[in-house]
Parts: structure tokens; C-alpha cells; sequence
């Protein structure tokens, strides 16, 4: 086990603590260019992906410098020592690997099939916990197809809900940053427009014994407390909201990956979290302690697939520093 420390944080901490949201890629690339990506697949294959590549992390790494100085950071904590033309090869290949995956999401939303492995003992974990009745949180990350496991949905009878995070410039919640407004079969979405009624229509999903899903590894702006957790040589904010959740219904907490493995994505999923209600421990001290083995998966999944974490907007501790 890795020795990760962790301290609460207030919203009023320096912002020279961390980079807030540097990165806006994927808002930024807007309509036009979802439909060059499109275009591209369509007549030349995914193969097409890397061709453009280098001009579009050229331009984001010129005029994004809170993306370049994460990255860089990133990547000299993953391989430290190494020449800075290492990181910036190192950084071209993380974002074709983004841009790959980014198609593979857009596609496979649109019928095309995505070949996947959902392995038998990641199915059984999830199943075991419906058969004993308990409420389900799915944690999953910003690691390879993050949101890919949509599709995958059908392999369970109960409804999967969406917990969204609303992005800081769009006030009506009509886009989500998780994925597009789209529901199909058992999945449905959780609205961020109005924050209270998301947190109550949370905790009434899992209070039915249903499963909700939502992400685990970055903080939103308007987010006020957060536990930082360094693994290795890197730091990051991990947000207390789904842990409050998960103690208040009494639900475990699965942690999922979605990795891609040559042309194929694997489905992981980790042994479940539960938390202590004997008594012994305060409530703080026993969600400190499952966001601690939640950041332990992170971090050997990080380090396992360092080129599938695009998580861009997490701020990066060297060991240098």
C-alpha cells in the first residue's frame, strides 16, 4: 500500500494551491470540432486521429499554459529525470490516446460498435452487491473510456442513473460535462441545473436500491471541500460529495476503470467500499478512510496506464518540488 496522506480543505485555500479547471479542451472544441472528428472517421478511419494531432497539442500547449505546466508536471512525475523532450513526446502521445478515445465514446454513441471486455469477476462484484440489497455508488475516473461503460449498462436489470457536474460557464445545465444528453435503455441522467434537487434525487435513486454512477477524481469550481491526496509524486483533489452521499445511504462505493488494451476496452471493477458504522469511528474519520483505498485504485491505475488519466485539470506535485 502506498502512503497517502490527506487534509480537508476549505474553499477559501490560495488558488496558487492548485490550478482551477485549466483545461476547457473539450468545451473549446465546440461543435465544429466534434464534426471535423466525425468527418475524419467517417472517410479515413480512427487512424486519422493521430494525423492531427500534432498542430492541436501544439496549439493547446501555446495557449492553454495551465494545461502545458500540468502536463509537463505530470509527466516528470511519472518518468522523473528525464529530458523535457521526453515529456513533450510523452504529451503528443497522451493526447492522440485521448483523441482516440474521445472518437471511440463519439461513435459508439452512435451505434458504432466498440469491442469491449466486460471480464466475469468485474460482473460478479456488481451483481453481488444487487443480490444482498445494498444501494450502489459506481465511482468510475477520468481513466481511458471513462464513460464508455454506458453501453454496458444492459448487462444489469436495474436502472443506472447519472450523476452530473454542472460546468462552471453553463448556468442552465443543458450540456453535461460527463456526456451528451442522450439516455438509452436503463440509463438515465441526473439534471445539475439546480444542485439541491441532484443531491436529493441521488440519494433517493439509492434509497430505491438503485445504482448510481458518477465521477470521483476532479473537483468543479463551486465545489468547497475536498480531500487532497498525494500519491507518489503526484497531488490531487478528490471531491467528499459522493462519499457524504454513500455514508448517508449506507451504499458501497465500486470503483471502476475502463481501459483500453490494444484495440479492445477491459472493464475493471475493484473490490467494493463499505463503511464502518459501529460506532468506533467518527463519520469523517470512516470517509477519510474510504476515499483512502479509493485513491490507492486511482493511483495503481495511474501509474499501470499513465497515458489513460486525462484528468488535464489536476494539479501535479514533483518529487522535485
Amino acid at each position: 500500500m502506498s502512503n497517502i496522506n490527506f487534509r480537508l480543505k476549505k474553499k477559501n485555500s490560495p488558488v496558487s494551491d492548485t490550478l482551477i479547471r485549466p483545461n476547457m479542451i473539450k468545451e473549446r472544441g465546440g461543435i465544429f470540432g466534434r464534426a471535423l472528428l466525425h468527418l475524419m472517421v467517417k472517410y479515413f478511419g480512427k487512424w486519422s486521429i493521430s494525423l492531427i494531432a500534432l498542430p492541436v497539442v501544439f496549439y493547446y500547449m501555446t495557449v492553454m499554459p495551465g494545461v502545458r505546466k500540468n502536463e509537463m508536471k505530470y509527466w516528470s512525475s511519472i518518468y522523473p529525470g528525464c529530458s523535457k523532450i521526453k515529456y513533450l513526446i510523452c504529451i503528443y502521445k497522451h493526447y492522440v490516446m485521448f483523441g482516440k478515445t474521445l472518437i471511440d465514446r463519439i461513435t459508439a454513441g452512435h451505434g458504432i460498435k466498440t469491442d469491449h471486455n466486460f471480464d466475469y469477476n468485474s460482473k460478479s462484484i456488481i451483481k453481488g452487491e444487487i443480490q444482498k440489497g445494498n444501494a450502489i455508488i459506481l465511482l468510475c475516473s477520468h481513466i481511458g473510456g471513462y464513460n464508455l461503460f454506458r453501453f454496458l449498462c444492459d448487462s444489469f436489470d436495474l436502472p443506472f442513473h447519472f450523476m452530473m457536474y454542472q460546468n462552471g460557464d453553463n448556468e442552465n445545465g443543458s450540456r453535461y460535462s460527463m456526456n451528451d444528453q442522450l439516455e438509452k435503455g436503463n440509463v438515465r441522467f441526473i439534471n445539475p441545473a439546480e444542485p439541491m434537487n441532484v443531491i436529493f434525487e441521488a440519494v433517493d435513486v439509492l434509497n430505491r436500491r438503485e445504482i448510481l454512477l458518477t465521477m470521483g477524481d476532479r473537483v468543479s469550481g463551486e465545489n468547497s471541500k475536498y480531500h487532497e491526496a498525494r500519491m507518489k509524486g503526484l497531488k490531487m483533489k478528490l471531491p467528499l460529495g459522493p462519499w457524504h452521499i454513500a455514508y448517508l445511504t449506507k451504499a458501497v462505493v465500486i470503483c471502476i476503470f475502463i481501459i483500453k488494451e490494444k484495440k479492445e476496452y477491459r472493464f475493471i471493477a475493484q473490490k467494493p467500499i463499505s463503511f464502518d458504522y459501529s460506532g468506533g469511528i467518527s463519520k469523517k474519520i470512516a470517509i477519510i478512510i474510504a476515499v483512502s483505498a479509493y485513491a490507492e485504485y486511482l493511483e495503481e491505475m495511474i501509474y499501470k496506464y499513465p497515458f489513460q488519466w486525462f484528468n488535464f485539470a489536476a494539479d501535479v506535485i514533483t518529487a522535485r518540488e
